[in-house]
């Protein structure tokens, strides 16, 4: 107990939860959420235990911020032998690689004494379908717009990162974008301007055949691709015997703003399952959750992120009579390195991360 305020987890982390799952508000501009499907995407089910990859301390206790990655690179057609003889061959051995959480945010947020107090009992008389009390609903917007602006920090180092570990295209032999039309700009017999065109993502599947990626094409972007996208959930069969209601069963698509602000208008990640994939690591858990001094630790899940816990500090700054939430992550982004195959393999130099220019034509 500190200034007669239930000053544990037990009274200000639900208070919080409580608040977070009733304030809606989807176009409140306070609650808004901003489209991060970079981070999205990679934290996905798929992408957070790739088959190749054994990720040791990855969201563990203690004070590591590194994550060791192994794999072991796949046997390649040269070393297989001809002809019989009793040699021993070279044993293929694990590789180690690290990837460093070395994206860290942080935003603090100032809750005066009465705004707390009655914030924690409004949470516990809230009725879900009832009007949110008006102090849970306004702290809550408050917590939930520092939550979207640290996501979308995270995310626009998520993008960055991608943008600078495309691996080679097998199709191409390159690493630098390939263009692909996807939508159409003026009307021709039968089709409208704006229709989608299937040839874009029938290169984008016939890439993935030929880069040996499993699985769904997951695809990360915006602007025309979008436009496709939306198309194909709208025209249904068209008079070419194309039925473009199915064509999103093909792929996964993730909306992100960010793509085309920092890799480029238009431009597409593609990328195999597994691929790459987004870490958090949390101080706040475990022995170093619950109250030390005049400070309360614990965590906070992001109602957007699968996975993502925020490391929250909740103390009381006895200068000026406020409460103060920090709200912190670190994070970071594996991606499976170019090296992952050998010299001699056909798929050498790439990594699953392909890149593309959806176009209108």
């Amino acid at each position: 107990m500190s200034q007669g305020i239930d000053f544990n987890v037990a009274g200000v982390c639900p208070a919080i939860l409580t608040g977070l799952e009733m304030v809606a508000g989807l176009n409140d501009p306070q609650t808004k959420q901003t489209p991060v499907g970079a981070t999205l995407a990679l934290s996905q089910p798929e992408n957070q235990s790739a088959e190749i990859l054994s990720v040791y301390g990855g969201n563990k206790t203690g004070t590591i911020k590194e994550v060791r990655v192994k794999y072991l690179p796949r046997v390649t057609k040269d070393l297989i032998k001809d002809t019989a003889d009793c040699v021993a061959g070279d044993p293929q051995t694990y590789v180690e690689d690290t990837t460093l959480l070395d994206i860290y945010k942080q935003y603090d947020i100032a809750l005066g004494m009465d705004e707390i107090r009655v914030f924690c009992e409004e949470a516990s008389t809230a009725v879900a379908g009832l009007p949110v009390p008006y102090n849970l609903k306004e702290v809550s917007k408050r917590i939930l717009s520092a939550m979207n602006a640290i996501r979308t920090s995270i995310n626009d180092d998520v993008v960055t990162k991608l943008k600078n570990s495309f691996g080679i295209n097998a199709t191409t032999g390159v690493a630098t974008t390939t263009s692909i039309p996807v939508i159409h700009t003026t009307g021709t017999t039968g089709i409208v301007s704006g229709a989608p065109i299937w040839t874009g993502i029938q290169t984008i599947q016939s890439d993935f055949s030929e880069n040996e990626l499993y699985g769904t094409p997951i695809i990360i972007g915006k602007g025309n691709f979008e436009k496709f996208d939306l198309g194909t959930n709208k025209y249904g069969l068209q008079a070419n015997g194309v039925d473009f209601a199915n064509i999103s069963q093909d792929y996964k698509f993730f909306v992100d703003k960010a793509v085309n602000t920092i890799i480029g208008a238009n431009q597409l990640v593609v990328m195999g399952e597994g691929a790459a994939q987004f870490m958090s690591w949390n101080k706040y858990v475990g022995k170093y959750a619950g109250t030390f001094g005049g400070a309360t630790l614990f965590t906070i899940p992001d109602p957007l992120i699968p996975n993502l816990m925020y490391d929250a500090k909740f103390e009381f700054d006895t200068c000026t009579d406020t409460f103060l939430l920090r709200l912190s992550i670190n994070a970071g982004v594996y991606v499976i390195p170019t090296d992952a195959y050998g010299t001699y393999d056909d798929l050498a130099g790439s990594n699953g991360l392909l890149r593309y220019t959806a176009t209108a034509v």
